[in-house]
Parts: structure tokens; sequence; C-alpha cells
């Protein structure tokens, strides 16, 4: 995924290559104004996995997310590790993650200042909202970008 940002719009490339706007993406604006630190974006692309990743390693918050969806709903699992979660683990949050939402699902997280997590924040997107759930997504069927500081 390629990302692109020219006066405060984001626009990335979708999984055909088109160009797309992160819809909502002003919200990073006011984020960096009231949340004080380190801001990363991270663009995603899903694997033909249950796709554990960490995004981050130690305290942060996150603050949105921007998802396309080009396949059947799936689950966004987030976990407060600093290591790839597992089947194991247990989510801190779990979203469902409309089927074909071509142009981007956004998620604002900042009503409280962003998601606090204190170890990292990990993802897991699988198929079924179970917390234990396995079932992998196609590749390439979630991509997107994630905004956090930390």
């Amino acid at each position: 995924m390629t990302i692109v940002a020219a006066n405060d719009t984001v626009t990335y490339l979708d999984h055909t290559g088109q160009p797309r706007a992160a819809q909502g993406v002003q919200l990073l604006g006011r984020a960096a104004e009231r949340v004080e630190g380190p801001h990363e974006q991270i663009a995603f692309r899903s694997l033909a996995t249950a796709n554990p990743l960490v995004l981050h390693a130690g305290a942060c918050r996150l603050l949105a997310s921007a998802l396309g969806n080009v396949g059947t709903g799936c689950f966004l699992k987030f976990y407060d590790k600093a290591t790839a979660p597992s089947e194991a683990d247990t989510p801190v949050l779990t979203v469902a993650l409309a089927a074909s939402t071509f142009q981007g699902q956004v998620q604002d997280y900042l009503a409280g200042r962003g998601i606090h997590f204190t170890n990292g924040c990990a993802i897991r997107i699988t198929g079924a909202v179970a917390d234990n759930d396995t079932t992998a997504i196609a590749a390439g069927q979630v991509a997107g970008f994630f905004a956090l500081v930390s």
C-alpha cells in the first residue's frame, strides 16, 4: 500500500491500484493538537493468515484506523501486547469490518484521547468474532492504515 499525504489530505492506493481518499483523516490533525507525543501512521495490507502483527511495542495510544475490506465481513482484534498475538490471547477490543467497504471504514478512537495500550498495540484479523478464532482472511482483503501516538 502506498500512502500519500498532501495538504492535510491522505490518499492511498487500494488493492486495484486506484487512489482512494482516506475519509475522516482530518481527525489526525485534531489528534496532533490534543495528544502529545510522536505520531505514527502504519500502512497495512492483509496476508492470507489471521494477520498477527505488532503495530507498536511499548506504551502507546491508538488514535484512529482507516481500513477497507474487499471481501466478506471479518473482525479486527486489538491486544495489549508487545509480541504477536495468538488465538490463546484475549483481545481488549474487537471491531467488525463490514463486507465490501472499498472506500475504507474509519474508526475514530479520540473520545478519551485514544485507546491506551500499556505493553504495546498488536492486532489480529479473523473471519469470525470468537476471541480464539483462527479463520484466515484473504491476502489483500483488508488494507488501510493505523494512527498511533507513543
